[in-house]
This record gives structure tokens, C-alpha cells and sequence, in this order.
């Protein structure tokens, strides 16, 4: 297979359908490839036999010290950000997930559909967690919950549809206690007003 590696002012150009980085020891435990500047060099390493799963993962060394893995990825297929062990196809650890932009917002479908449909098209198969006008929106088909920021730190949940619930609290009170708490006033009411009508 013939390869040609060119060599121009600013770049190095290798055209051959295939690259291949290979350490010579044995055993061949890694390869890696760094791209370097005076602050420090991103670190692309692997596969590592000695690691779970021979990933290949990003490291940065700021020239004191490693920091990272900030990306890993298995050859079973899960991609880890900031863990090198990820748990599931996707696994970001030590801080949030961020979305931004016009569609910005988390959708995922229901697990009922069949492998290959990326999105669902009628009720119930597509949900997404999105925010717009100050208000976060759980979507499917239209928006079925609606919590809208109000004044200080209070804010209002609106539900289109039945709200079903083992507890639910009104200022702190819940509800089901106070409505028998109130049964009960009438019922005296009602005994009151019997015998004053006796």
C-alpha cells in the first residue's frame, strides 16, 4: 500500500486510506497522539489494554500534571465525560448536562418503540424537557406541565390533565389531613345547628 506523507509550511498531509499509530514493546500495552503547545498538550491515548475495556480517552497535561480522562470511550460502545468508567451509553459525571440554542431542551422517546425510531410522532412516544418565556415545559404533542418562575423563589405548576398523588401539600399543610380535619368541623357544625333547630 502506497503511502505519501507531505510535508507543507503549516501542516503535515498523510494520504492513505488507513493510519496507523502503533508503540513497539511488548506487550503492547497504548498508543497515544499529542497536539502540543506552550501551555500544556491534549493527549489522545489508546487503546490501554490495562484499563477496563481498552478505551480510547482525552486526556489534557498542563506540563505540571494530567488532568482527565475528559473523555473515554469503550470499545463496548459507552462513552464516559470526566469518568473513565462510564456505567451506561452515555455517562457524564461531575457536573450538569447543558443545552443551548433555538431547539435547546432534553427529548428521549418511550421505551416501547422499537429500535431505529429516533422520533415518535404521535402522543405519549416523544417527551422533551424544554425552557422558554422564563417557564420549564414537559412536551408531548403539546405541553402537558408548565412551571413558571414567579416573584422570590416561588413558582407555579400548571398540569393539563388529572394530577394523581399519594400526598399533596398546600402551604406546607397537606391536603388529605386538612380535608378530614375539615369533615369534622362540619360534621360539629351540623350537630351544632341540629340542636339549636331541636
Amino acid at each position: 500500500m502506497a503511502t505519501d506523507i507531505l510535508l507543507g509550511e503549516a501542516e503535515v498531509a498523510i494520504k492513505s486510506p488507513e493510519v496507523t499509530i502503533h508503540r513497539e514493546n511488548e506487550p503492547e500495552n497504548s498508543s497515544a497522539l499529542n497536539f502540543r503547545n506552550a501551555t500544556g498538550y491534549w493527549h489522545i491515548s489508546g487503546p490501554r489494554t490495562y484499563d477496563p475495556g481498552n478505551p480510547l480517552s482525552v486526556f489534557w497535561n498542563n506540563n505540571s500534571g494530567w488532568i482527565g480522562p475528559m473523555l473515554t470511550i469503550q470499545t463496548g460502545g459507552n462513552i464516559g465525560v470526566g469518568t473513565k468508567e462510564p456505567a451506561s451509553t452515555l455517562h457524564v459525571h461531575g457536573g450538569e448536562v447543558h443545552s443551548t440554542g433555538p431547539v435547546a431542551g432534553f427529548s428521549f422517546t418511550t421505551r416501547d418503540l422499537p429500535d431505529g425510531k429516533t422520533t415518535g410522532n404521535d402522543w405519549g412516544e416523544r417527551w422533551v424537557w424544554y425552557a422558554t418565556q422564563k417557564s420549564a415545559r414537559l412536551w408531548s404533542d403539546s405541553d402537558l406541565v408548565t412551571v413558571t418562575a414567579l416573584i422570590g423563589n416561588q413558582a407555579r405548576m400548571a398540569v393539563k390533565g388529572t394530577v394523581e398523588c399519594t400526598f399533596l401539600k398546600l402551604n406546607g399543610k397537606q391536603v388529605g389531613s386538612e380535608l378530614s380535619n375539615l369533615r369534622k368541623e362540619i360534621e360539629a357544625l351540623k350537630a351544632e345547628i341540629a340542636k339549636l333547630k331541636g
